[in-house]
């Protein structure tokens, strides 16, 4: 099977069951496609253990969504500090800020240490 521009699968919010996007329908040869894609891509997160990617990506999910949205970012993306600043709005020192607590925050995680709390006042 070939993929069927024609026909469309819609993609639901697995939470709210909103739908999320309409793709079109693809074949045997597209998915296989896409997953040597996705291989090629990522050849050092292939090379990590899935219980230990599960454990990463557990760790980020806790990430306050302004650390973690600038940690993917500048690592996973490779933005600049001044493109991810431009694109959020915020001043550079922000960008730095929020990098070093998310990138603090994983470490701690990691090594089995439950990560400090900072008071707000």
């Amino acid at each position: 099977m070939v993929c069927n521009p024609t026909v469309a699968v819609t993609v639901l919010n697995p939470a709210t069951e909103d739908p999320i996007a309409e793709l079109p329908e693809a074949g045997v040869e597209e998915a296989d496609a896409a997953v040597e894609r996705a291989r090629e891509a990522f050849p050092g997160w292939r090379a990590v253990a899935p219980a230990d990617r599960a454990r990463l990506l557990r760790r980020l999910a806790t990430l306050v969504e302004e650390q973690r949205s600038v940690l993917l970012l500048v690592m996973l993306e490779g933005m600049s500090y001044r493109e991810v600043a431009d694109i959020q709005g915020v001043p550079i020192g922000t960008v730095m800020s929020r990098l070093a607590r998310a990138r603090a925050h994983v470490k701690a995680s990691l090594e089995g240490e439950r990560p400090a709390l900072k008071r707000v006042k």
